[in-house]
């Protein structure tokens, strides 16, 4: 059963919400239109021009966008515009480390969802010799990867293909795992903030992340240390929506007491 942490303060989270609506509008018009004016966006929006600034300048952060006098152009985000290739050997030590934990959890016989990923990817190495096992995805990856052990049931959801990361979006995933009931969740997130979550910077991923949370029992969230010194543009779920973390030994220690304080299992992948 999921859990979630208590609302803060209604006034942050009204600005709160403000700001990811104004985040939102700006991402949609800058896809539409690749560039965008701040004299435009503060008449749109109606707020600030300074307001505009800033928030142009929190998106440039996060790999969104490119800011220009006076405006802004596209720029596809941090994640996507790298290859993926380059992603998948970021971390690589951390990442297999982790993945070789995370695969000792899942037990022979159970219906998992692995969530796509490139330390999702690592589980799906270590599996490939596994037992009995039914595993949905939304990653071709792994679905190509799983498929070479004929004990495993390689459940592939619908949707539309993003070539960048190779995985499944769009509202036939949401629909698909909105539909099933799982044992276990592995997933990941961008980014990990102890007070807004798991969060991420492809909006277009949330919802689905969301319906995986809501099919399964047991959540599992898998993510190198390098995760917690990142922002994202939207939230995913509270922290507390995980049972249990799996990361590596660079964590800090006064993080991972404060993760554990939540009621939240720290596994530290030596």
């Amino acid at each position: 059963m999921n859990r979630s942490g208590a609302s803060g303060n209604s006034d942050g989270s009204s600005e709160k919400k403000l700001q990811v609506e104004r985040y939102l509008h700006i991402y949609n018009l800058l896809k539409q239109k690749n560039t965008v004016l701040i004299g435009e966006l503060s008449r749109t929006l109606h707020v600030s021009t300074n307001t505009i600034r800033r928030d142009l300048s929190s998106l440039e952060k996060q790999g969104l966008l490119k800011r220009t006098h006076g405006g802004a152009f596209f720029a596809d985000s941090y994640m996507q515009s790298r290859s993926y290739e380059i992603r998948s050997q970021e971390g690589m030590s951390e990442k297999e480390k982790i993945g070789r934990l995370a695969a000792s959890l899942v037990r022979e016989g159970s219906t998992v969802i692995i969530d796509a990923g490139t330390t999702t990817r690592q589980l799906a190495l270590y599996l490939r010799g596994a037992g009995s096992l039914t595993v949905l995805t939304n990653s071709l990856e792994i679905a190509e990867i799983l498929s070479e052990n004929a004990n495993i049931i390689v459940i592939l959801s619908g949707g539309i293909l993003q070539v960048s990361s190779r995985h499944l979006i769009g509202m036939p995933a949401e629909q698909f795992f909105s539909q099933m009931r799982v044992d276990q969740l592995f997933t990941s997130a961008n980014a990990i903030s102890l007070e807004h979550g798991m969060l991420s910077s492809n909006l277009h991923i949330i919802p689905i992340k969301k319906k995986m949370l809501e099919a399964a029992r047991e959540v599992v969230l898998i993510a190198d240390s390098s995760k917690f010194d990142k922002t994202g543009i939207g939230c995913i779920a509270p922290l507390m929506s995980a049972h249990k973390l799996i990361t590596d030994s660079r964590i800090e220690a006064q993080t991972a007491s404060a993760i554990r304080a939540m009621g939240i299992e720290v596994l530290i992948a030596e």
